[in-house]
């Protein structure tokens, strides 16, 4: 394909800016390709993490056939246009991204601690005590913890309340999932202002500490 092209463009594909990037686009999803197959090889190649490797392989290459699809459709020669056409996508294109199947089964490794999840978050920052990214690893932790108790209330069509109330679930049980509702409601908490610590009001010092917190707001 750049053969082609550049003995057909010459120079003048650096004035093809649309055509080059796209050119570009393809070259940057096969070396993001390349480091998933790295990556999983220097794993040991193990079959959990083979969703995650398909994921990748099914979106990047279906970006690859819309990077090409689009040089074909915009290239200055229709005939060589065409011609490429054929060659590249003989039996037209057939990457149409990640299944829906596959996205759920990908979904489900990344929402469970599972040895995949701790891989593939090994050296990532978790947060410090009391910051966002902490909140939210807490708040995590115990939805995981407490989808057993979940899928029992279903099953019975209460809420913990009555649950408690009619034996369901223990006195325990009730305070954790009082806990892991107080863990969501910390981890997608938001800063509240009032109205008159955002705008200052006519005469109210403008040099205050607080209008001066404030003015990144306002």
């Amino acid at each position: 394909m750049t053969e082609v092209v550049l003995i057909h463009l010459g120079g003048a594909l650096k004035r093809k800016e649309m055509i080059s990037a796209r050119l570009g686009d393809v070259l940057s999803e096969l070396y993001l390709l390349s480091c998933v197959l790295k990556r999983f090889h220097s794993d040991g190649e193990p079959a959990s993490d083979l969703p995650l490797v398909a994921w990748c392989c099914e979106s990047g290459l279906q970006s690859i056939e819309r990077s090409f699809d689009e040089v074909f459709c915009n290239y200055p020669s229709t005939p060589i246009g065409l011609l490429l056409r054929m060659t590249v996508f003989p039996l037209g294109r057939h990457h149409h991204g990640p299944s829906d199947e596959l996205s759920q089964q990908c979904a489900e490794l990344l929402m469970s601690p599972s040895p995949v999840f701790e891989r593939l978050t090994n050296g990532v920052y978790k947060g410090r005590y009391g910051d966002g990214i902490y909140r939210l690893e807490r708040a995590f932790e115990q939805v995981i913890a407490c989808a057993p108790l979940h899928e029992r209330l279903r099953e019975k069509q209460i809420d913990a309340q009555q649950a408690l109330e009619q034996g369901v679930i223990t006195d325990q049980e009730a305070e954790q999932l009082r806990d892991e509702q107080e863990a969501i409601t910390a981890s997608i908490a938001v800063d509240y202002f009032e109205a008159d610590m955002l705008s200052p009001s006519p005469g109210q010092d403008s040099t205050s500490p607080l209008s001066q917190a404030a003015g990144g707001y306002s």
